[in-house]
Formats: structure tokens, C-alpha cells, sequence
């Protein structure tokens, strides 16, 4: 597996969807975060929905956050949030709504803030959306 492994990580260049598919799935095998990290960041050409569905409903939370990250990149704003929001990452959540501009974003988060009666992030959010 190692030698498979090298061989994979030295032609990624390549952006060979089959290689980088194959390779993601030995570094989510191994529950290697930081692995699969740096080849979510090396290439993107691979099937992302396929994998954030499968990191969204892993486990470890980092696994969580890295698919929370490929939303993102996708900008697929809402999705990231409700994973961030799970995971109770609630400063992530608040960035990524400003990141987003989208009014739509930051008054779903205002809400879900509200009705846990968060104020402080509710008034974090308020000022980072609008502010």
C-alpha cells in the first residue's frame, strides 16, 4: 500500500481525476486528515459532492471540517455552515456567512443563533455580515 501510495502522491500533478480519487480514498482509509488536506488543495479534479457527502458523515470531526472546506471551495455556503454549525464551530460559521456575501446565509445563521439565544454570536454574526 505504501508503494501504490508514493506512486499516487507523485503524479497527482497529472489532475487525473481516477488518481486523485484513488489516492483520497487510501488517505480516508488511513484517517489521514492532513494527507487528504493537502490533496484536496494539490487538485481538485475529482468527484467533490461524492467525498464532502462521505467526510460530512465521518466521525472524527476534523474529517467534518475538511468536508465543511470542500463546500466552501464549491461555494456551496450553506452546506458548509450546517456543518459547522453541528459541529458547533460557531466562529467558522459566522466567517464563512461574511465570506459568502449572501444575505441569505448570515439571516439563516442570525436565526439559528437566535432561537439558541446566542447572543454573543448572534451579535458576532450581526457585525461580521453587515458591519
Amino acid at each position: 500500500m505504501v508503494l501504490i501510495k508514493s506512486y499516487l502522491v507523485s503524479v497527482q500533478a497529472s489532475h487525473n481525476p481516477i488518481i486523485n480519487q484513488a489516492l483520497n480514498e487510501i488517505l480516508l482509509t488511513e484517517e489521514d486528515v492532513e494527507g487528504l488536506q493537502l490533496s484536496i488543495n494539490r487538485s481538485d479534479r475529482f468527484d467533490t459532492d461524492a467525498l464532502a457527502k462521505r467526510l460530512a458523515a465521518h466521525t472524527l470531526p476534523q474529517f467534518r471540517r475538511l468536508a465543511a472546506h470542500i463546500y466552501k471551495q464549491a461555494r456551496r455556503w450553506e452546506d458548509a455552515i450546517t456543518i459547522l454549525k453541528n459541529d458547533s464551530l460557531y466562529s467558522e460559521a459566522v466567517t464563512l456567512a461574511a465570506e459568502s456575501k449572501s444575505r441569505t446565509c448570515a439571516e439563516s445563521l442570525l436565526r439559528y443563533f437566535g432561537e439558541l439565544g446566542n447572543e454573543t454570536m448572534f451579535a458576532a454574526c450581526l457585525v461580521n455580515a453587515y458591519g
